[in-house]
């Protein structure tokens, strides 16, 4: 991962929602939506939610007799009649796209669809006073790294829209989606949620209907996923993989540490190891183990509040290699930590706190490491930090856990700034 992962996500960092944390305080009356992609899984999905609720649909695809064998009654009409359809519509919600998968698909195919168009849509909603665009995307899209056509058109087509003012610009982030009406491939892939995040199209279509009753907020990044509890076998290995590394640490490594035990005793007056009080999970209290860093005396607050005077001259180096974090294996062992997970923060750091109780984030074990710290985003703004715990949450998985670690292991991230001067 690199330190820029997902910049745009924090372009409106404050109207990024997760699911369906956000209150539904207030509802925005819809009566005409149109969408186009009809005919796939997820139009397929999200179509009968809309009806259910009584609001009049407006349909478009490349067959209109696909469309209409599939929704018979509904409202139905080619791509290209679009731009004269659009008058009275609420919302446009537009699932058309072209993914990896299809075989015919260039980079001129890619573009034509998965950009020039919805931009030229989301321009037209706006002159025919259409106040909401909808569209999706996937976690693929969101990651620098990965250079797929549809990873690569999907960026750009963020991009671009963020610059299309007058209209709410809503784009709906999902991982792999699968179809709930196969019952065992459903099975499957509830199964493997614990490997790779996983979301199903009814799940899809919830998300896609309850933002609609949303009063129009600005431009906004919602990132979905899976409601249903990952597998059992998630927290089995996750549990595991702690007291593995706890161990190893300690039976491999635990010369390191007594070596590093002593380098600070002799480094500065007073103890090797620095206890501190951290709020875990459910909020309860626990006691962080770690190699003192700092002088002796100095005030129990959150790194980026310390004074960089205050640091000794072997913790500039631990805290820079991250070897002061070693004894935090007694944490693992006792379970109070995990490898990976949302940094623990101190009972004082009120607006982090509730930051993360709005969030959901204390439902977590918090880490050692984690995706915001391999991304370099530190306690300084709370909001953001819990923004980033809270994708943790939608994303984690075994896979991103390993991918996590390994940038950790890689050198990515930093940890707190300290203060500079006395």
């Amino acid at each position: 991962m690199k330190a820029d992962i997902w910049p745009r996500l924090f372009r409106n960092a404050g109207n990024f929602t997760f699911c369906d944390r956000t209150p539904q305080e207030r509802h925005f009356s819809v009566t005409t939506v149109a969408v186009t992609g009809a005919s796939g899984r997820v139009g397929q999905a999200v179509i009968p939610e809309l009806l259910a609720t009584g609001i009049d649909v407006r349909l478009f695809g490349r067959s209109k007799e696909r469309i209409q064998s599939i929704f018979p009654g509904c409202s139905v009409h080619h791509n290209s009649e679009i731009s004269h359809q659009l008058s009275g519509c609420d919302a446009i919600i537009h699932l058309a796209t072209i993914n990896n998968d299809v075989d015919s698909v260039t980079e001129e195919s890619a573009r034509r669809v998965n950009v020039d168009w919805p931009l030229q849509l989301a321009r037209h909603a706006r002159e025919k006073g259409v106040p909401r665009f909808i569209f999706m995307s996937s976690t693929h899209a969101l990651d620098p790294d990965n250079q797929s056509l549809y990873a690569q058109t999907k960026r750009e087509l963020a991009n671009r829209l963020a610059e299309v003012a007058g209209i709410d610009i809503v784009e709906v982030v999902a991982p792999k989606i699968y179809d709930h009406r196969q019952r065992w491939t459903s099975v499957f892939w509830k199964l493997l949620g614990g490997l790779k995040p996983t979301i199903s199209t009814s799940a899809v279509a919830s998300v896609i209907a309850d933002e609609l009753r949303r009063p129009p907020s600005g431009p906004r990044v919602k990132l979905i996923s899976s409601s249903h509890p990952r597998p059992r076998y998630y927290d089995m290995a996750t549990t595991g993989l702690d007291y593995v590394a706890a161990i190893s640490i300690l039976i491999g490594f635990g010369w390191l540490l007594l070596l590093i035990a002593i380098a600070v005793r002799l480094d500065s007056p007073g103890p090797a190891l620095f206890r501190q009080e951290r709020v875990g999970r459910n909020q309860a209290k626990f006691i962080c183990w770690k190699f003192r860093t700092m002088r002796v005396g100095t005030a129990h607050r959150a790194t980026h509040e310390t004074c960089a005077s205050s640091v000794t001259r072997i913790g500039a180096f631990l805290r820079r290699t991250k070897l002061d974090e070693l004894p935090q294996v007694v944490n693992l062992l006792k379970r109070e930590l995990s490898l990976v997970g949302p940094r623990p923060c101190l009972p004082n750091q009120r607006k982090l706190i509730q930051e993360r109780q709005a969030r959901g984030v204390f439902e977590m074990r918090p880490g050692i490491t984690g995706l915001a710290q391999v991304n370099g985003i530190d306690m300084s703004d709370p909001a953001r930090l819990a923004i980033w715990d809270e994708r943790y949450s939608a994303l984690r998985s075994l896979q991103f856990d390993l991918k996590i670690l390994l940038s950790t292991f890689l050198g990515k991230g930093r940890g707190d700034k300290v203060l500079h001067g006395n």
